[in-house]
């Protein structure tokens, strides 16, 4: 079992090994225990560890709280399946599927956050982007740790969380016995689940419905790494730039989310709900750049416009919101994204001065 973990500025990683000549003991197994690290006193670190992980029940789940509890911030717990990736995708087909298709795409979540944060009165450095509480709303870093939980509470499985190094994306991977499982959470039901095996490049495809009603075939290159790698799958399309997926990187939830939020204040922010062949439905988009909230219905093409201005006076009131949204097609609360809306207009400028900062 590989625990990559981070305390201040130094990252960790912890190996545990079951092992009858371990010093170590949880429950009712022995375990050999290392750890490695960029920390100078790492001796002094080793006894912490040991003595917060002695205490646990053994579960996997309890071994990252234990982690968690002594002060750690844990990214991913790596473990094998004991399977083919094959066997894996048959299982946790439908639980991926109800996970994603239960959850809108809110990109509001994150700067909702954010605020609070910056209400508190923390700086940039001190900012923590990185978790999302279990709601049925997130970006991809949040229904990327859905999809986790999910998994281990329908079938005891453990997934790494894995982002892409240009901080682009966030997914799942599963190591299995023969390769990698890439776990996505795409609104196209059909482009999900993909596998490669070890030090192997496949080309994959999906069937997608196009602008024009059209099916096509979308086809990427999927290339899987050596058994326990740092970047477990690399998926190129086309000549663009092969993206590599990486579970190394401890901080890499709070990067991505980062990176989102400097991407939203200069396009637009998306809230979103898609039909079953991952098309879109409806969305409404908070655009900084054009100061102005747009409702958008992609099957009847109603539109309207909000000025900022508009939105800061309340003539986006939160029945008329309801009525755009609709009765069982978000599944968010229509008066929280109602709130969510006035709350990230009203305090744009305060998030625009905290990154132009930055740069």
């Amino acid at each position: 079992m590989h625990i990559q973990c981070s305390k201040g500025t130094f990252t960790y990683q912890i190996d545990l090994e079951e092992d009858d000549s371990g010093d170590l003991n949880i429950a009712d197994k022995r375990f050999q225990l290392s750890v490695a690290g960029d920390d100078p006193e790492l001796e002094k670190i080793y006894p912490f560890i040991r003595s917060a992980l002695s205490t646990s029940s053994g579960d996997l789940m309890d071994i990252k709280q234990k982690t968690v509890e002594a002060g750690f911030n844990v990214s991913n717990i790596r473990q094998l399946y004991p399977g083919t990736c094959l066997e894996l995708i048959a299982k946790i087909k439908s639980t991926v599927d109800r996970t994603i298709d239960t959850m809108d795409y809110d990109g509001l979540k994150p700067y909702v956050r954010l605020i609070r944060q910056l209400n508190e009165g923390k700086g940039l450095s001190e900012l923590d982007l990185a978790s999302e509480e279990p709601e049925r709303a997130a970006i991809c870093t949040g229904m990327s740790l859905a999809i986790l939980r999910n998994l281990y509470h329908d079938h005891h499985i453990l997934g790494m969380f894995a982002g892409t190094r240009d901080l682009g994306h966030a997914a799942v991977i599963i190591e299995c016995q023969d390769g990698y499982v890439l776990i996505d959470n795409r609104s196209n039901p059909n482009n999900r689940l993909f596998w490669a095996p070890f030090n192997t490049t496949v080309e994959c495809s999906f069937p997608e419905v196009d602008k024009d009603s059209s099916l096509i075939r979308p086809t990427f290159l999927l290339t899987a790494g050596p058994p326990n790698s740092p970047i477990p799958l690399t998926q190129t399309y086309g000549d663009n730039t092969p993206t590599e997926f990486c579970t190394d990187n401890p901080n890499i939830e709070d990067l991505i989310t980062k990176h989102y939020i400097q991407f939203g204040i200069s396009e637009f922010i998306p809230v979103a709900v898609y039909q079953e062949d991952g098309r879109p439905l409806k969305d409404i988009k908070v655009s900084p750049s054009r100061n102005q909230v747009i409702l958008k219905d992609q099957i009847t093409g109603y539109k309207k416009i909000f000025s900022f201005e508009e939105i800061q006076k309340g003539d986006l009131s939160v029945e008329e919101l309801k009525v755009f949204m609709g009765k069982r097609v978000f599944h968010s609360k229509r008066r929280t994204v109602h709130e969510e809306i006035v709350l990230v207009v009203s305090e744009i400028e305060k998030i625009k001065k905290v990154f132009a900062e930055r740069v």
